[in-house]
């Protein structure tokens, strides 16, 4: 499992006086990378008030997360949308969310839509990163739950006229910077033997900024399981003698084993049997189905 990273639908508008949402003249780009579509979204296609519905038949459901600095002020706004003529049917209504990014000097807003229906998303987090990744531009990220209590992270930052789209994380369980050029951490995987979790780590160089999305994982080819298992289907390995040579075992359906490493390019699983005998099965995709393995979400 790769980093499902979410990515932003749409570009943004930049917003004077945010209260009679009056579009300037003044636009900006959104650095978006990776997008599925993108275009600059029109003043009168969306909505921030309670109780203004537009052309697309948008409605407001609410701040769902906040984040006041002294500079800045970042808001995830949930909205729904009904094509006109529908009324308020709830089968066409799609749910949406949208940042609103204001600078506080000039009361300048940006708009950004999420592509995600916020009907599967929940715990949402708006957090200031600027120091934490020691970054001297604002950065911030957006931290929320989807399905199966899995979380998300997605770290953006703001350049001085637009927000750029940096990284986003599935499952992140740390990240900091290294040195002036990189920032490192890791992510909560599960592995393909038993599905047990483990930590990978990961590196970004920022020496070129459009690789800010390029996080490099690094895979350990030998990756350390250590799981207690019961064989579910019979299983056919092999013991290594004093001189190298290999002698076959059987491992019956039921038989206890502890599942101790992976070694990914050699495509081989090293188990133990009754503590002592260490036993090599070569893994296949199917391997996982054979053993007994952590089957929660």
């Amino acid at each position: 499992m790769k980093t499902g990273a979410i990515r932003l639908f749409v570009g943004f508008l930049i917003i004077v006086n945010s209260s009679c949402f009056q579009s300037s003249n003044k636009e900006t780009s959104i650095k978006n990378r990776d997008l599925h579509d993108s275009s600059i979204m029109k003043a009168d296609t969306f909505k921030v008030k309670p109780g203004i519905e537009t052309d697309t038949g948008e409605g407001y459901d609410g701040v769902e997360a906040h984040l006041d600095t002294k500079d800045y002020a970042v808001d995830l706004v949930g909205l729904y949308e009904i094509p006109k003529g529908f009324g308020n049917k709830s089968a066409y209504r799609r749910n949406v969310n949208y940042i609103y990014f204001t600078t506080k000097s000039d009361s300048d807003t940006i708009a950004v839509q999420f592509v995600h229906d916020h009907d599967y998303m929940s715990g949402l987090t708006i957090t200031d990163e600027t120091e934490n990744l020691e970054f001297h531009n604002f950065v911030f990220c957006i931290t929320y739950r989807i399905e199966d209590d899995y979380h998300m992270c997605e770290y953006f930052e703001f350049n001085g006229d637009s927000l750029v789209d940096l990284f986003g994380f599935f499952q992140l369980s740390e990240i900091h910077r290294k040195d002036e050029h990189t920032l490192v951490g890791s992510v909560i995987n599960r592995d393909e033997v038993v599905s047990e979790f483990y930590n990978c780590p990961f590196k970004i160089n920022l020496v070129d900024s459009a690789q800010y999305d390029s996080v490099q994982y690094e895979e350990p080819d030998t990756l350390d399981i250590h799981y207690d298992s019961k064989v579910r289907e019979a299983l056919t390995g092999y013991s290594l003698g004093k001189h190298g040579n290999k002698i076959k075992h059987f491992l019956d359906t039921g038989t206890a084993i502890y599942i101790d490493k992976l070694y990914r390019s050699k495509k081989l699983v090293k188990l133990r049997i009754r503590d002592t005998i260490v036993i090599y099965v070569p893994y296949t995709e199917f391997f996982r189905l054979k053993v007994q393995g952590n089957d929660a979400g």
